[in-house]
């Protein structure tokens, strides 16, 4: 029952570093969000993924943390390949964090 390991664990669990790499962003923005003020809403009718992740978005107004979730979501991107799902989710997170950078004038 030998069995050599790799050594990259991200690379042979794709679909749980997507999911861990998702659920970090949805923490990091519930952490940061709580402390932020001057919220714009923004529309949710196209949204695709976790509302809470827009929800933290939209209420937060720290552009460095903006950045921060823009970046680590587009890092999920990365990983994914072109049409998996979970990489349209975290290019529709990374859309939504720059069209609020934007609106902050960040």
């Amino acid at each position: 029952m030998n069995k050599k390991q790799s050594g990259n664990w991200f690379k042979e669990h794709p679909v749980l570093t997507g999911i861990f790499g998702l659920a970090i962003v949805v923490l990091f923005l519930m952490i940061v969000g709580n402390n932020a003020s001057n919220s714009t809403p923004q529309s949710t009718s196209t949204q695709i993924g976790e509302q809470g992740v827009y929800d933290s978005i939209d209420a937060t107004s720290d552009c460095e943390a903006l950045q921060n979730a823009f970046n680590i979501a587009m890092d999920n991107v990365e990983r994914r390949q072109p049409g998996d799902e979970l990489r349209k989710i975290s290019l529709s997170y990374a859309n939504y964090a720059n069209d609020r950078m934007r609106s902050l004038s960040c």
